[in-house]
């Protein structure tokens, strides 16, 4: 308890609750993120299923020229637009980015917890401006984090967007 009161006289700018706060704030901010690339990334996998069962099914019922009772249904193969493949392949690049900001993001989460504990606990000058200096840089890289990943999510919502207009058309 001593050594926050001597914190605070030494540095009246740097007030950790308001630095932790922040941290929180951020951290809500981007779990919502996560959620809603989620429901993108579920999303987008539906819209692929239902663009191939119709292709699937335009070809089958479009062929009745053969309408062979005793014969099977056997499904064709359709080939994949190339916009379509093009998505895809945008969506897993995106999930993929997803992921390495997820790794990143914990990294910056530990630096700055680790350096929250060792602000509450220091009696070094030396120590404290390393572990001030760690937090903000933690700080910093959580917001920017939090904004790639809002860019990853509004590209994620374009391609759905695209991927609704193929399967209406």
């Amino acid at each position: 308890m001593g050594n926050c009161k001597k914190q605070n006289s030494k540095h009246p700018e740097l007030n950790i609750n308001e630095l932790f706060k922040r941290i929180k704030f951020e951290s809500k901010q981007i779990q919502n993120t996560f959620r809603e690339i989620e429901e993108l990334l579920k999303r987008s996998k539906e819209i692929m299923q239902q663009l191939l069962t119709a292709k699937n099914n335009r070809l089958l019922n479009g062929n009745t020229f053969f309408n062979v009772a005793a014969a099977p249904a056997v499904p064709i193969p359709t080939p994949v637009t190339p916009l379509v493949q093009l998505i895809t392949k945008d969506i897993a690049r995106i999930a993929r980015q997803i992921r390495i900001l997820q790794r990143d993001l914990l990294r910056q989460y530990s630096i700055g917890i680790l350096s929250l504990a060792l602000l509450s606990t220091t009696t070094s000058e030396e120590t404290e401006q390393l572990a001030t200096a760690a937090f903000f840089s933690a700080v910093g890289a959580i917001g920017s984090i939090r904004s790639q990943l809002q860019a990853l999510r509004d590209e994620l919502n374009e391609d759905i967007v695209i991927l609704l207009g193929i399967a209406a058309g």
